[in-house]
């Protein structure tokens, strides 16, 4: 499963939107499989950036201390929650 975070959806009317920022669920996910550039969080996610044009987070990580992306994302950047 793959969340992709609000702001992306609302800006989706735009032609072109500057990127996006999602999360996936790591639960069951064979990482032998897995692209490694979905774990490579190196130089603030360049590979990523270019490979995906976006990023996606493990839903397991944390944005900041005590706080998982699942509940990062559930804010906007004045820290109100999104409806």
């Amino acid at each position: 499963m793959i969340q992709i975070q609000d702001t992306y959806l609302q800006e989706h009317a735009k032609l072109l939107p500057g990127d996006y920022d999602g999360i996936w669920e790591s639960d069951g996910v064979d990482y032998s499989l897995l692209d490694p550039v979905l774990l490579d969080f190196s130089e603030h996610r360049a590979a990523m950036k270019v490979e995906y044009f976006g990023e996606l987070f493990p839903v397991y990580l944390k944005e900041a201390p005590g706080q998982h992306f699942a509940d990062f994302f559930r804010t906007d950047r004045n820290e109100v929650e999104k409806v």
